[in-house]
């Protein structure tokens, strides 16, 4: 199941740790974080967080097709990023 997960760079440090403490649980799966936002990311900056879950469901969309195809590369998503 593709995961992601999207952070603001100024959320508080106790959600922060939450966080990291959810991450370390999961599988694979796409993280990063959106330069001046706080904790509600798709309410601070909604632009940035709509092109991040646009652009994982393109890469994800692009595993299917390539998974249905029979081409894909086995290689696991990418962790860790920041977008402005």
């Amino acid at each position: 199941m593709p995961i992601v997960l999207i952070r603001g760079a100024e959320t508080p440090a106790h959600f922060q740790a939450r966080l990291d403490d959810h991450e370390a649980c999961l599988p694979e799966h796409w993280s990063l974080t959106v330069t001046g936002a706080a904790h509600s990311v798709h309410m601070d900056r909604p632009e940035a967080y709509n092109r991040a879950v646009l652009e994982f469901i393109g890469r994800h969309e692009e595993q299917t097709a390539a998974s249905d195809r029979g081409t894909a590369n086995g290689r696991a998503p990418t962790r860790g990023g920041e977008i402005e």
